[in-house]
């Protein structure tokens, strides 16, 4: 997972580059394999020049008929559930099989640890403490019931092409902030 410049964990890449190549991220490659290895699709964005080259991002992917949006990083935003929204198994309760078989059939299961020696522990928006673990499990989940969501127009600002969107809102907020400039106190 990576970290926002405050220190939380708010987005995940779905992409790493590794020498020549990209590898598609855990949380990715789950979701696709649950789904009988869809093959992923990208959506790229409208190039623009900038310094006289030519840039552009993947702006997102779809995996069947999900469509994950991406930040320029090629980060997506994990849609945390409430605190506890996934079952915890005891590893040693599965090895010594005092866990029913069926607890665990047909479910998509993740290991990891939640020990706090682990270094395993990230700060999130509805925990200080969420196991790196439960993050993964957080993206799988929106992945699959396609609730990621996009980010926000008004993140764009300092991008050095921001989206036609945020030059609307702009302009509309720059005149109704210079028409009440001019309104005195209703007596």
């Amino acid at each position: 997972p990576g970290l926002d410049m405050d220190g939380i964990t708010r987005r995940v890449p779905m992409f790493m580059r590794f020498g020549d190549g990209f590898y598609e991220a855990m949380p990715l490659a789950v979701a696709r394999t649950y789904l009988g290895n869809a093959p992923v699709q990208i959506q790229l964005d409208k190039p623009f020049e900038s310094g006289g080259v030519k840039q552009g991002w993947v702006r997102s992917i779809r995996i069947g008929e999900t469509s994950i949006p991406l930040d320029r990083a090629m980060t997506a935003i994990v849609p945390y559930r409430e605190t506890g929204g996934f079952r915890y198994v005891s590893a040693t309760d599965v090895l010594r099989g005092t866990l029913p078989a069926d607890d665990l059939k047909d479910r998509i299961i993740i290991v990891g640890t939640s020990a706090q020696g682990l270094l395993d522990l990230r700060a999130t928006p509805v925990r200080e403490d969420m196991p790196g673990v439960e993050i993964h499990a957080n993206l799988v989940s929106g992945i699959l019931d396609g609730t990621i969501k996009q980010r926000s127009v008004f993140a764009w600002i300092g991008d050095e092409n921001p989206q036609p969107e945020l030059r609307s809102v702009s302009v509309v907020g720059a005149n109704y902030g210079l028409g009440y400039r001019n309104l005195g106190a209703v007596g």
